[in-house]
């Protein structure tokens, strides 16, 4: 897989400045807390797709133990110096989820969030994934995530975004196209970047992103098939469960041998 992110690792905290990795991260313990036994509490966090490293560093201020893992050296590269900056001691790796189990570790939990998995668009890939991550779990070992939920998908997208960002004299405006394959259930997002000092363009660059878009049965089947059990489905960052959610949060347990 391409560095897709090469160029947007750079812009990457601006954009998502106001993203709730704080909220995010308490939701991600509230789960864990709930399904995992209380003779084994989770202490150990491998997160995979990382990128800056932000909802790790939210994680060990909770007193768990946090590794992290992201495709894109760019981004890990970022979360390391983040990590000297902050007197932290999270350890990255530049590993993707069909290399992850290169790390060769064990973890009470493994997360994957900002539904990072979609861009496991092929078969193959997700198979070898969802087996990696079962590997990387001790016994009884828990994995969350978040996915687009294609219900939603189909319904809701939007063919044509723009986001703006601005941190002093710097803006970034981003505009994003999107065209649905449903038959193969992919989103193909198509990223146009200008960057701009003092309203005077710097710097353009654009990306291609294709993420997969999954339906209910679909993930319980793919998690049933790599040696897990389904234990909970809901809206992210919510209790509650609606059918045409755009995210949906998972937890599944790896099952026993």
């Amino acid at each position: 897989m391409p560095d897709i992110f090469a160029d947007y690792s750079e812009y990457y905290d601006l954009l998502y400045e106001d993203k709730p990795y704080h909220e995010e991260a308490r939701f991600v313990e509230g789960l864990l807390k709930q399904y995992a036994p209380a003779t084994a509490p989770v202490r150990t966090i491998l997160d995979l797709a990382c990128g800056t490293g932000r909802h790790c560093f939210e994680l060990e201020a909770m007193g768990y133990t946090v590794e992290g893992s992201d495709i894109a050296a760019p981004m890990i590269r970022r979360a390391k110096a983040a990590a000297a900056a902050r007197g932290s001691s999270v350890v990255f790796y530049n590993h993707s989820f069909q290399e992850a189990n290169q790390i060769g570790k064990h973890y009470d939990a493994v997360i994957s969030m900002f539904s990072a998995i979609d861009y496991l668009t092929t078969h193959h890939d997700l198979m070898d994934s969802l087996f990696n991550i079962n590997s990387l779990l001790l016994p009884g070992g828990l994995f969350v995530f978040d996915y687009w939920n294609g219900n939603a998908v189909i319904k809701n997208y939007s063919p044509v975004r723009e986001l703006r960002k601005r941190r002093a004299s710097l803006e970034i405006v981003r505009n994003s196209t999107t065209r649905l394959d449903v038959v193969q259930q992919i989103a193909e997002v198509n990223f146009r970047f200008i960057c701009l000092a003092d309203g005077v363009r710097q710097h353009e660059f654009t990306e291609e992103h294709r993420v997969r878009y999954f339906f209910f049965r679909e993930i319980e089947t793919y998690l049933e098939l790599c040696g897990f059990e389904l234990l909970h489905r809901s809206d992210f960052l919510a209790e509650t469960f609606l059918p045409d959610s755009w995210n949906i949060a998972i937890v599944a347990r790896k099952k026993a041998a």
